[in-house]
């Protein structure tokens, strides 16, 4: 096995000549790259490279992992969320400036009509990764566990109570509509 010392982005090899191990990458055009600072071990039997490093590893973003979030923009059929949290099976994931989005047909397991009736510019949300790609995570909202988990009134900008699955504006008393999570924070 060889070994040589590496940073997060720096180019390993290709899929062609290596398979992705621990703590590495590979992007949509199939180059490996390193996911941490550590030494590079390329072992030649298995043809697999990955990076040792010492300490805890490395656990990325991967499908199935629950994201919490912050909507920072809503389009006709996607609302943008900028991802803070993700967790899978109790294990806490590194996130560094990540967005991801919910689309349209992942929101509801019945039809939606608009965005804007399911969630709103500053909502905090709950969401199940569905597809990870280069350019996106696609998230899904469908399950009853996840959607809005904190919701602000769009007259007022205060936190909106759940009074009998009904979302209305603790002071303002303004009544709206989302696709909230049974984890909803302000039960009443």
């Amino acid at each position: 096995m060889d070994s040589k010392i590496v940073f997060p982005g720096d180019f390993l090899t290709t899929a062609e000549e290596f398979v992705a191990g621990k703590n590495t990458y590979e992007d949509i055009s199939g180059r490996i790259y390193a996911a941490t600072v550590g030494n590079a071990q390329f072992d030649l039997g298995k043809r697999e490279v990955s990076v040792d490093k010492n300490g805890r590893e490395l656990e990325l973003l991967e499908v199935g992992s629950i994201i919490e979030g912050v909507v920072i923009m809503l389009k006709p059929q996607a609302a943008i969320i900028e991802i803070y949290a993700a967790e899978k099976d109790g294990r806490k994931l590194n996130i560094q400036q990540s967005i991801g989005a919910v689309p349209i047909s992942l929101v509801s397991r019945g039809y939606v009509t608009t965005m804007d009736t399911k969630f709103r510019i500053g909502d905090l949300v709950r969401a199940k990764v569905e597809v990870i790609t280069a350019y996106s995570v696609d998230s899904s909202t469908a399950d009853a566990e996840l959607g809005v988990i904190r919701a602000y009134c769009t007259k007022c900008r205060d936190a909106m109570g759940l009074f009998d699955s009904q979302l209305k504006c603790i002071n303002c008393g303004n009544v709206e509509q989302r696709k909230f999570s049974t984890l909803y924070t302000l039960k009443y």
